[in-house]
């Protein structure tokens, strides 16, 4: 059996949710109150319910509140898109355990076409500052060299046409869970396993060590500015930050917690921040003693 409610696509909403779920005592709980679904949701609201599989997709000014980031927070969250509640934590943990797979995806639409995204007017100026930095330090030049061809290729290159996209994966039949994050300059991915999650309170100090147990940058944001001299390139120095467990930024905020710079003097934004902010500012000799290098 499908249900449907009517739907039209706004082709003009800034705002995105998309949900794919398999679980046939989600799809049973969500079909017995499609009525209410229908009464009470969004009028750009579309569920579709085939068997066990359930499909979502709505416009809404919340979307950019609505991804989870982990699998405790899903349920907790469909309820609220589908404008539900039910005031039962245990009801709530019977729907959590009964997912399969889920693909959950919300995005806000940035700048119009790719104009827009290479027209320097668009950006706010602090943004536009980091940015040039940026390219400056990629092509190994100063700010006012930085040439429209440079920026249109920086921004191809990393910048998206939604201005913040985020996304949550869970497949059961492994266990794996994957989080990922843009803001059309900035990523931020998690994975994990949710089984080893459950299973770490039993761990004991015999147990063979997991890859997650030796990252240095385990929980750190660093942000990364000037040239390198030790790794091979700026891109290297972030992969293995990320590959350690870490985090890289491109913008230095209250939540980083080391900005890196071989020119400790320089008085570019990102020193004047992290000055301002209390941030520690270390060179890349400081962060090979402190959280290691390949070997």
């Amino acid at each position: 059996m499908k249900i449907r409610t009517d739907f039209v696509t706004n082709s003009s909403s800034s705002s995105f949710i998309a949900v794919k779920i398999r679980s046939k005592t989600i799809a049973d709980y969500l079909e017995k109150r499609i009525d209410e679904i229908e009464e009470n949701s969004d009028p750009f609201f579309d569920i579709s319910i085939d068997g066990e599989n359930v499909t979502i997709e709505c416009d809404c000014e919340l979307a950019r509140f609505e991804t989870p980031v982990e699998l405790d927070h899903v349920i907790c969250m469909l309820l609220k898109i589908c404008r539900l509640e039910t005031n039962d934590g245990k009801k709530e943990k019977d729907l959590t355990d009964s997912i399969e797979y889920l693909k959950w995806t919300s995005g806000i639409s940035g700048l119009d076409g790719d104009d827009g995204r290479f027209d320097k007017d668009n950006y706010d100026s602090d943004v536009l500052e980091e940015l040039l930095e940026e390219i400056a330090e990629r092509n190994e030049c100063s700010v006012e060299d930085v040439t429209d061809e440079m920026f249109e290729e920086y921004i191809t290159d990393n910048c998206l046409d939604t201005t913040e996209e985020a996304s949550f994966t869970f497949d059961k039949s492994t266990g794996e869970f994957s989080y990922y994050y843009f803001d059309g300059m900035h990523r931020e991915e998690k994975r994990g396993d949710v089984s080893k999650k459950a299973n770490s309170s039993n761990d004991n100090d015999d147990a063979d060590l997991g890859d997650e147990d030796w990252k240095t940058c385990e929980g750190l944001t660093f942000v990364i500015t000037g040239k390198v001299h030790d790794f091979k390139t700026h891109d290297d120095f972030v992969e293995y930050v990320e590959f350690n467990g870490g985090r890289v930024s491109g913008s230095v905020s209250s939540k980083t917690d080391f900005l890196v710079n071989n020119d400790i003097d320089s008085v570019s934004s990102k020193n004047k921040k992290a000055k301002e902010l209390g941030v520690p500012i270390i060179t890349e000799d400081e962060f090979i003693d402190k959280f290691g290098y390949w070997y």
